[in-house]
């Protein structure tokens, strides 16, 4: 990572790079996503030394000239990454290979000390329960929750491991439950995780571990439901526009939701089961718009979409 003395150095090398950019017409994809990398090393380094530099400006010169010439070489890159339509799988390789290799070896460390935790859950029988008690048990446990608390790091463990089985045992209801209203629980769910946050902060539970918790339980759930949705269209399981509706918004929730960073805390198999799910996005897409009544074409534009969010988020 490159280290500038001052805060003008800085910004002098990343006009320089901006300029080098414009000169590019195009690129490999596996070269754009390398380039990428590059850039948020650079991006860091000269945000660092804008930091360290006590001598500030008093109408903030370097920090404006900063904010211009990122937002110019952000646009450059989304110039270079939309000349022709992509696919989902390539949105998820730009977002998983355009990060710094060192950042996402850490966070596969940071990944591998806690996944024997989530390993373990798979273990734990499925509750068998109609639709309807699927969901009153799973709405009774949040309410006892919130009601009793989560006190330290055993019983934030327990919230997790009683959770995952009423989620996983939920998701084998999906068909029936799609088109239900799901707001309470998710309400509740929402300030269940805030006294699961709250919980932490202690000597033997720093706020981070707990925070690398929820993120790599939100990655597990939200592939274990993007999964559901696309076994049972792949069976024929569509039975309403609304649970079509609903099954594209939660298929699409892992391909919008996991940045560079949250796919490096995937497992191996769960890497592969996103990178699945999105090569066979189009084709559940089309079986959704069928029954949806909507043109393909509305929808055959989404991993640009994505690619533009993402990339204006860098």
């Amino acid at each position: 990572m490159p280290h500038f003395e001052t805060s003008g150095e800085a910004v002098t090398a990343y006009r320089e790079y901006l300029s080098d950019v414009q000169k590019t017409k195009s690129m490999e994809w596996d070269d754009l996503a390398a380039s990428l990398a590059s850039w948020q090393e650079l991006r860091d380094s000269v945000s660092a030394a804008l930091q360290r530099d006590t001598v500030r400006q008093a109408h903030g010169y370097p920090e404006e000239t900063f904010r211009a010439v990122h937002n110019s070489i952000a646009a450059e890159y989304q110039r270079l990454a939309l000349t022709t339509p992509r696919t989902y799988r390539e949105v998820l390789y730009l977002k998983e290979q355009g990060m710094p290799t060192a950042r996402r070896e850490e966070l596969q460390r940071q990944s591998e000390k806690l996944q024997p935790f989530f390993a373990s859950l798979d273990t734990i029988p499925l509750y068998k329960d109609t639709p309807e008690k699927a969901l009153e048990r799973y709405d009774h446990f949040l309410s006892a929750t919130l009601e009793n608390g989560i006190a330290d790091k055993r019983q934030f463990l327990d919230y997790l491991r009683n959770e995952d089985v009423l989620f996983r045992s939920y998701l084998t209801r999906l068909p029936e439950l799609a088109g239900t209203s799901m707001s309470g629980i998710t309400e509740k769910t929402e300030k269940c995780c805030l006294l699961a946050i709250q919980s932490a902060g202690k000597p033997d539970f720093p706020v981070e571990e707990a925070v690398q918790y929820l993120t790599l339980r939100t990655n597990r759930r939200l592939l274990q439901n993007a999964t559901a949705c696309m076994k049972d269209i792949g069976h024929g399981r569509l039975k309403s526009p609304e649970q079509a509706q609903a099954y594209l918004w939660m298929m699409m929730q892992p391909l919008m939701g996991m940045d560079g960073g949250r796919i490096a805390l995937l497992t191996p198999e769960q890497r592969e089961a996103l990178y699945k799910l999105a090569d066979n996005m189009p084709a559940a897409i089309g079986r959704l718009c069928d029954v949806l009544g909507y043109d393909k074409e509305r929808l055959e534009g989404m991993p640009m979409l994505l690619l533009k969010i993402h990339l204006s988020t860098l």
